[in-house]
């Protein structure tokens, strides 16, 4: 898995920010076309939700660079580097349709597991290996990721055209350690790393 899942042209409408505070919508330039318009600005700002909490939004002169807006901050462990991070995720195209999720249910009816990855270790998009990293259990993160971050210059036809920048909406559910292997060799593409959901001590 190269990520899970990685806008088009904007069509005058924005992905959804229903769950955003005014003040960090408009500092975050939500929309792709705003995202672009954001090149008069070249820092990081934090923005102060009505909750008192604090959300740190990239802004930056460069749409290669990544945005990250914390929708809900998580009171549990921290990601970092070499965990295993258990996420439910919904992706959005600028024009704010939504093109996978993790959360369709399974072909029993049952509720979809979440997604399992070691972070920092190649298996995700950039995007999500930056973008990421720092965010605690239970919280929920946006990610806008340019398409060098995501799936590139080709896309993932049909689904994906070219050159697209993405929207994420992910929810941080457990953190795990890595499975134990018998050497510090490079793991190959596909080797399963983390354990599986049901085996996972869950935070309360």
């Amino acid at each position: 898995m190269r990520a899970p899942i990685r806008a088009v042209a904007m069509v005058n409408r924005v992905a959804p920010v229903a769950g955003l505070h005014p003040r960090v919508r408009a500092s975050l330039c939500v929309t792709m076309s705003a995202l672009a318009a954001c090149a008069s600005s070249s820092h990081t700002s934090s923005t102060s939700m009505s909750t008192g909490a604090s959300s740190s939004v990239a802004t930056t002169t460069d749409r290669a660079e990544l945005g990250t807006v914390d929708t809900r901050i998580g009171t549990g462990t921290r990601a970092t580097s070499h965990m295993c991070l258990y996420v439910h995720y919904i992706g959005l195209l600028a024009d704010g349709r939504t093109f996978e999720t993790s959360r369709t249910p399974q072909k029993n009816g049952a509720a979809a597991p979440p997604i399992a990855f070691e972070i920092s270790t190649g298996t995700v998009m950039p995007g999500w290996e930056k973008g990421l990293l720092g965010m605690q259990v239970g919280g929920t993160r946006r990610l806008f990721v340019p398409f060098r971050l995501a799936y590139g210059a080709d896309g993932r036809p049909p689904a994906i055209p070219p050159r697209t920048d993405l929207v994420f909406d992910v929810e941080l559910l457990a953190l795990s350690s890595p499975l134990p292997t018998s050497s510090n060799a490079p793991r190959a593409d596909g080797t399963t790393t983390c354990a599986a959901w049901a085996a996972v001590k869950r935070e309360r």
